[in-house]
C-alpha cells in the first residue's frame, strides 16, 4: 500500500490504516507529519479512465475548498500526477463517527441532530448547490456532535467556473435506490410501470416549465432531489425500527419502498410524533411540485414546530408545577420512567432504555376541578391522566377553582 503512494505524499503524511476501498479507490487513516492530526487520504484508483468520475473528483475539492460550511468535511490538500502515474488523492478532515454509531453514543441527541442535519443541507441549498447522494453513509459526526456532509462527488455546483462541468440540464439516474425520489427513480426502466413514479415524472416536467431560465430549471429539480433524501433519512433516523431494518438488510428494505414508495412513508410516519411528522411530511411528497422546495423550507417548519426563535435555542419540556399534579416523563414502549432534573425540565426526547419516543404524564391528584385550556377537554375527575410527546409544542394552561 505505502509503495504505490507518491513521495510527495509519503513526505508530508504517515500512512496507519485502510479505512475502506470500493470500485473508485481506497481511503486511508493518514498523520500529518508536521501537526500529528489524523486525517482521511481518498485515492481514486490509479490508471482510471473515466473522465467523468475524474472530473468530479477534482471538483470535489475545488466546491469544498470554496463553498464548504462547516457542515461539510474540510479539505486540506490535493494531489494530482498525470506524468504516467495517473494518481489522484485529497486528503480531508478524519471523521471517526458514523450517523447511526454516534446514536448508540449518544442515545438522548436525535432532536438536535434532526435540526442540524436540516441546517447542513440549507448550508448548501442557500448558496444553489445540492449534494444528489445524500444518505446516512455520507454524513459522518465530529467529537462535538456536529453533523457532516461528505462524499461530493455527485454534488451539483452551479457557481462559477464550476458550472462548465454541471450544466447537465436534464433530471438524471444518480444517487441510492432508497434516497431517490420518485421522479429519479423513473428515469430507470425497470421502474417506469409503477404508476405513482411515472405521474411523479409527469408533475416535473410540468414544474419545469414555470422556469424560463434553463439554469433555475436544473438547478431546483436537484434541490428537490435532496429534500427527498433528507426526508428519508429523517423518517429512518426518528424511527427505531427502519433504523434496525435498515443496518440488518438494506436491500430488502429498499424492496419494500420500491413496490410503493407513498404506501412506505404513509406507513412509517403515522408512527411518529406530529412534530417531526410533519416536518418529514412535508420533504416526503411523492409528487415534486407539492414538496418542500428546498431545506429552508423544512428549517423554518422546525422552528415553527418546536418553537425556536433562533438556530441555537434548545427546547424545553413543558412543565406543570402546580401542587394538584404528579408530573412524570414515561416510556410507553418499556414502561421506565425518567427523573427530571432540579428544574424539573428533561430534555431527552427518546427513552435512553429503548429509543422510544418519551411522553409526558400528569396526574389529577385533588378533586379541586381543573379547566385545560385545550379545546373539548374539561374534567375535575381525580386520577385523570393527561398525555403527550416531550418537546410537544402545544401550550397547557390550568386554572384551578
Amino acid at each position: 500500500m505505502k509503495e504505490n503512494i507518491p513521495a510527495a505524499i509519503t513526505k508530508k503524511y504517515r500512512t496507519i490504516k485502510s479505512l475502506g476501498s470500493g470500485g473508485f479507490g481506497q481511503v486511508l487513516l493518514v498523520e500529518d507529519r508536521e501537526s500529528g492530526e489524523r486525517k482521511a487520504l481518498k485515492i481514486l484508483q490509479q490508471n482510471f479512465s473515466n473522465r467523468e468520475v475524474l472530473q468530479r473528483f477534482r471538483m470535489e475539492y475545488l466546491g469544498l475548498k470554496k463553498y464548504g460550511t462547516k457542515y461539510s468535511v474540510r479539505v486540506d490538500d490535493f494531489f494530482e500526477f498525470p506524468e504516467g502515474q495517473g494518481f489522484y488523492a485529497v486528503v480531508m478532515e478524519y471523521l471517526p463517527y458514523g450517523l447511526f454509531e454516534w446514536l448508540e453514543r449518544k442515545s438522548n441527541s436525535i432532536l438536535d441532530l434532526n435540526h442540524q442535519l436540516i441546517q447542513a443541507v440549507y448550508s448548501f441549498h442557500a448558496n444553489t448547490i445540492a449534494h444528489r447522494d445524500l444518505k446516512p453513509e455520507n454524513i459522518r459526526i465530529r467529537e462535538d456532535g456536529t453533523p457532516v456532509l461528505i462524499d461530493f462527488g455527485l454534488a451539483f455546483w452551479s457557481q462559477d467556473s464550476l458550472t462548465k462541468f454541471t450544466q447537465d440540464i436534464q433530471p438524471r439516474f444518480m444517487g441510492t435506490i432508497l434516497y431517490m425520489p420518485p421522479e429519479i427513480l423513473f428515469l430507470a426502466p425497470q421502474y417506469q410501470h409503477i404508476k405513482e413514479m411515472r405521474e411523479a415524472s409527469l408533475r416535473l416536467n410540468e414544474l419545469a416549465k414555470r422556469y424560463q431560465d434553463i439554469r433555475q430549471r436544473g438547478i431546483a429539480q436537484r434541490l428537490l432531489h435532496d429534500v427527498y433524501s433528507l426526508g428519508m433519512i429523517l423518517l429512518i433516523l426518528n424511527h427505531t425500527q427502519l433504523r434496525y431494518q435498515l443496518q440488518k438488510n438494506p436491500k430488502q428494505l429498499a424492496e419494500s419502498y420500491l413496490q410503493s414508495p407513498s404506501r412506505f412513508i404513509e406507513h412509517h410516519l403515522s408512527e411518529m410524533e406530529s412534530g417531526m411528522q410533519h416536518i418529514i411530511q412535508a420533504a416526503l411528497q411523492i409528487f415534486p411540485d407539492k414538496r418542500a422546495e428546498n431545506a429552508g423550507v423544512l428549517l423554518e417548519l422546525f422552528q415553527q414546530e418546536y418553537r425556536l426563535e433562533t438556530q441555537e435555542q434548545q427546547v424545553s419540556a413543558p412543565v406543570l408545577t402546580s401542587p394538584l399534579w404528579e408530573q412524570q416523563i414515561f416510556c410507553r414502549e418499556c414502561g421506565n420512567s425518567v427523573v427530571l432534573n432540579k428544574e424539573m425540565v428533561f430534555q431527552a426526547r427518546f427513552c435512553p432504555y429503548c429509543r422510544a419516543i418519551l411522553h409526558h404524564r400528569f396526574v389529577l391528584s385533588s378533586f379541586e376541578p381543573v379547566e385545560f385550556r385545550k379545546p373539548g377537554f374539561r374534567d375535575s375527575t381525580l386520577g385523570l391522566v393527561w398525555e403527550l410527546p416531550v418537546h410537544s409544542n402545544q401550550v397547557i394552561e390550568i386554572k384551578l377553582g
